[in-house]
C-alpha cells in the first residue's frame, strides 16, 4: 500500500482528539455511490445496481463490528 498525498494531506491537518471519519454516499437518482475520507471525495462510481450495492457495503461494515465484538474461542 502506497501512501497518497490524501493520506498526508489528512494527518497533517488531524484534529487533537484525532478523529477521522469515512463516509459512504448513495445518491439514488443518479445511481452512485461516493466514498469520502474526512469530508475528502476519494472515490466516486456509477453503478446501475447502486442501491444494492450500497446495501452490501452498510451490511460488510455492521457484520465487521458484530465480529470484532464476538468472543473469541
Amino acid at each position: 500500500m502506497t501512501v497518497q498525498p490524501e493520506d498526508i494531506a489528512r494527518l497533517e491537518r488531524q484534529n487533537p482528539a484525532a478523529l477521522e471519519d469515512f463516509t459512504v454516499k448513495l445518491n439514488g437518482v443518479t445511481r452512485v455511490l461516493t466514498l469520502e475520507v474526512n469530508g475528502v471525495e476519494r472515490n466516486r462510481i456509477y453503478l446501475d445496481n447502486a442501491d444494492d450495492q450500497f446495501e452490501m457495503l452498510l451490511r460488510l461494515v455492521k457484520d465487521q463490528f458484530i465480529a470484532w465484538r464476538a468472543p473469541k474461542n
